[in-house]
């Protein structure tokens, strides 16, 4: 009798100690449906070509991967037959709607710039803006530039662009960029935003030819997160060549300010005060360890070769 009480004690024992490692989240149960974004590859081929269909199947894999890396567990479900663009995805476990609908939405599409980030180009850019009526009539206080040197406007204004953990594109930013986009006044500059807790910065960033970025997702190797002061950040380490690259990036850009973006929202921007050869950058910006953890994991995966959006949950 004793022998049997000891075994359940120990069968217990190693149920509860192999379940306390076993990184699963508690919620309720939803089903999502994900629309693909037509591009450029789509809309020259059309939805049945079967370089478009690997590109659709490989993008929905990747967002299981993720949900699974995170802790949510998933079950594909067969093709919704009215659109070859959208696939059902049920999630047994949702916490949090708004993050889990980040994840799913967030491309993954990494990018390190040159900016037009100075003093001195900042002031041309603010006499070119606080001249033109439409833009001064939509922002509720004189044009500013923070430190960065990247335009700020008053958040109250454009609460609405905001959700939890994402900003939205809307009809309203669209119209606030096209007003901005008449005050190219530097060569193959583009306008960013920034995502920031408090204000949403817009950013000059220099393109390069056909509009590229000096360094993408293409070349990351890992990532991962460390803490600093119970904040968050993540770590991106480029592979071989990314490394070399990245070297040649910091020393041609020292002392200027190099941006880097996700999704091409800008999320770091800071001077290069050295020349980086061990192939790692940081993302500066202070991240909970949830929200860092969904972003490397994320940047890790790369990014998703269709963009998507949530159709219908329920």
């Amino acid at each position: 009798m004793k022998k049997i009480i000891f075994a359940c004690l120990l069968l217990l024992y190693l149920f509860f100690s192999c379940n306390a490692q076993i990184k699963t989240k508690i919620g309720v149960e939803r089903t999502y449906g994900i629309e693909f974004l037509e591009n450029d590859a789509i809309r020259k081929f059309g939805e049945n070509n079967e370089q478009i269909k690997q590109m659709r199947s490989l993008s929905y894999k990747k967002i299981i991967a993720r949900l699974n890396a995170l802790g949510y567990q998933t079950e594909e479900i067969v093709q919704d037959a009215n659109s070859l663009n959208r696939r059902m995805l049920k999630i047994f476990n949702v916490d949090d709607e708004s993050f889990v609908n980040s994840i799913i939405q967030t491309t993954g599409k990494f990018d390190i710039w040159e900016t037009y980030c100075d003093y001195d180009r900042a002031k041309q850019l603010k006499d070119s803006l606080s001249n033109d009526n439409e833009i001064a009539y939509l922002l509720t206080e004189n044009l500013k530039f923070n430190d960065d040197f990247s335009c700020r406007y008053a958040t109250d204004t454009y609460a609405h662009l905001l959700t939890n953990r994402r900003i939205v594109y809307n009809n309203y930013w669209d119209y606030l960029m096209s007003l901005f986009s008449k005050h190219k006044i530097f060569e193959n500059l583009q306008f960013m935003r920034g995502i920031f807790k408090n204000e949403t910065p817009i950013y000059t960033i220099k393109t390069g030819k056909n509009g590229h970025s000096l360094l993408n997702e293409n070349y990351i190797k890992n990532t991962g997160i460390i803490e600093q002061d119970d904040k968050y950040q993540i770590v991106v380490q480029f592979d071989e060549q990314g490394t070399l690259l990245w070297q040649q990036i910091t020393k041609d850009n020292f002392g200027k300010q190099i941006a880097v973006s996700i999704d091409d929202c800008v999320y770091s921007c800071a001077i290069v005060n050295k020349e980086i050869t061990n192939g790692k950058v940081e993302i500066l910006m202070s991240f909970g360890k949830e929200e860092a953890e969904a972003l490397s994991v994320v940047l890790k995966s790369g990014a998703l070769p269709l963009s998507c959006f949530i159709v219908l949950v329920y």
